[in-house]
């Protein structure tokens, strides 16, 4: 019997003989991610809860190395921010967000993840417009 497991950074020996995979590494060529991150410049990509773990083994960190081996911008979107979040940044993330806009409950949370998804990815979108407005400087506004 072969046995498959999927992880998120973690490596522990199978009784039954399975062989222990990263989490990205069976989802990614079904979901043909390297064909995406070759044809984008922005990646957005989302977990529960950015952590300790997040930078060893979950998708957004492999996301973030593919993306930043390519020359794209990646961001992740997070619905909490744990301690040493930030660790993704040396995975080549460029950005990271929670879409908690103010201390709740998982229940409140819950309840509203649609519209602070919405409010948090908007924001990321102003933030990318704004940055590649930087890098174009306007012609033809407020001269004469």
């Amino acid at each position: 019997m072969k046995l498959s497991l999927t992880l998120a950074g973690t490596v522990a020996a199978s009784p039954l003989g399975g062989r222990l995979k990263l989490r990205f590494k069976p989802l990614f060529p079904f979901f043909e991610v390297g064909e995406a991150v070759e044809y984008t410049d922005l990646i957005v990509t989302a977990e529960g809860g950015l952590d300790n773990k997040s930078a060893r083994g979950n998708i957004p960190a492999e996301i973030g190395r593919r993306g930043a081996a390519e020359g794209k911008a990646v961001i992740v979107l997070a619905g909490t921010l744990g301690e040493h979040s930030g660790d993704v940044l040396d995975e080549g993330v460029c950005a990271y967000f929670s879409a908690l806009g103010r201390p709740q409950s998982l229940k409140d949370a819950m309840r509203n993840v649609r519209s602070q998804l919405e409010r948090v990815a908007e924001q990321v979108m102003r933030t990318f417009l704004a940055g590649v407005a930087l890098g174009h400087p306007r012609t033809g506004v407020g001269q004469g």
